[in-house]
Formats: structure tokens, C-alpha cells, sequence
């Protein structure tokens, strides 16, 4: 049988706006130098989570796999979560610190 998939996009980034690897590596890689970044899941040495809020404030989540770690997928977090929230505040507060 065929795969059905009943939604229209891959995923809620694609609705939006395609994010290209390179781009997607930038932000992963800021939000590793701003700390923010969930603890480490049983043995192994990466983040279940990465949060990165993009130059026009949408707030992104990478999350891994146990299967596969150290390999992300990443998706924007919707206006209603309360981790959206969350991320933005202590982002703000981290550029702060750090004059950026």
C-alpha cells in the first residue's frame, strides 16, 4: 500500500518558508554558543533539544533522536506553546549579556 500522508506540507517550516542546511547549521550552531540546549539524554554526549530565534523572532527547536544522535530535525514553535515563550525571554536575555 501507498504512504498517505494527509497533510499538504512536510512540516510547518515548508508553509512558511523553506530553511536551507546552511541556514539551519547557523542557527544550530547559535544556539549551542548561547547555551541553549536541553541536558544530554541517558549516555549520550548531545542535546535532546536545540533552540535558536531567528533575526525576524521565530523561535526554532531541533530536537535528536536516540537512534540518531547528533542528527537534528528542526521545526518552528507555534505562537500558543508556552515553550515559545519561554525561549524568546531567555534568548533576549542571553543576547543581553553578550552585546549582541
Amino acid at each position: 500500500m501507498e504512504r498517505t500522508n494527509p497533510v499538504p506540507t512536510k512540516s510547518l517550516c515548508d508553509a512558511i518558508e523553506p530553511v536551507r542546511l546552511a541556514q539551519a547549521q547557523v542557527w544550530l550552531r547559535t544556539g549551542i554558543m548561547r547555551s541553549m540546549i536541553s541536558d544530554p539524554v541517558g549516555d549520550d554526549e548531545f542535546p535532546k533539544y536545540i533552540w535558536c530565534v531567528s533575526d525576524d523572532g521565530r523561535v526554532f527547536e531541533a530536537k535528536t533522536h536516540p537512534n540518531t544522535p547528533g542528527q537534528y530535525h528542526g521545526y518552528p514553535l507555534e505562537q500558543e506553546d508556552d515553550m515559545r515563550i519561554y525561549v524568546k525571554r531567555v534568548w533576549g536575555e542571553r543576547c543581553q549579556t553578550t552585546g549582541e
